[in-house]
């Protein structure tokens, strides 16, 4: 059995105890999120209207692999809606919701 958190220091000592291993996973880099964003960006079969700058400016949010996911997947939603390719306004729609940011 797998178990993720990002919340250890809550465990308690019992709890604890029954992990045999434990492995830390340090926060992405620029350049990793770099990659993240044009590897999700590449998949898929709709077009993409992002530029290379539009991935780097992206990268620069201190964001995780799977919210840069998360993003690409509603953006492509927000683009097909719209029946246009995915462009870097769907992204940030979708960053704007993500922080709370309706205008």
């Amino acid at each position: 059995m797998f178990l993720t958190t990002n919340r250890i220091s809550d465990f308690d000592a019992a709890f604890e105890s029954r992990i045999h291993l434990t492995i830390h996973y340090p926060a992405l880099d620029t350049a990793s999120r770099l990659h993240i964003w044009k590897t999700f960006v590449g998949m898929g079969d709709s077009e993409s209207l992002l530029s290379d700058r539009d991935l780097e400016t992206l990268a620069e949010n201190g964001i995780n692999g799977r919210q840069i996911k998360n993003i690409i997947k509603t953006g492509r939603l927000l683009a097909k809606q719209q029946k246009m390719p995915l462009a870097m306004e769907h992204i940030e729609m979708v960053l704007k919701v993500k922080k709370g940011v309706f205008r």
